[in-house]
């Protein structure tokens, strides 16, 4: 789970550095927790078929413009989960990880001429 944990960090790192016009002004990604999702046994529709397990991070910056502190969640889901006998997640065979902006639409807010992929509170990401 740990590295899981690590890799979502990643995720988000890198999306923060191709797509935020200033990404010196993060100041922190928290590993708030995760929900999983498993396949159920009468699923029968198409691209349905993987477990998903979405890790959820409380992210903190300084929006530059008004210049002002932004909290909010983000999510990093990562698709085809195996569990082992061990009680350990690894990524199955095509295994991939998303993360939130490409997934959900509606999971976006403005904080002056700025946008945030994520959710400003965990009630309105669940």
């Amino acid at each position: 789970m740990n590295e899981l944990i690590s890799d979502g960090e990643n995720e988000i790192r890198d999306h923060i550095n191709d797509y935020w016009s200033k990404p010196d002004n993060l100041t922190s990604i928290t590993y708030e927790g995760n929900y999983v999702l498993s396949l159920k046994e009468d699923n029968t529709r198409w691209g349905l078929y993987d477990n998903f397990v979405y890790m959820v991070y409380k992210i903190q910056a300084i929006n530059p413009d008004p210049v002002q502190a932004v909290e909010y969640y983000d999510y990093v889901r990562y698709s085809n989960l195996v569990l082992s006998a061990k009680g350990e997640w690894s990524l199955g065979f095509g295994g991939d990880s998303t993360t939130s902006d490409i997934l959900d639409e509606d999971g976006s807010f403005n904080v002056g001429n700025y946008r945030y992929s994520g959710y400003q509170d965990l009630k309105s990401f669940f």
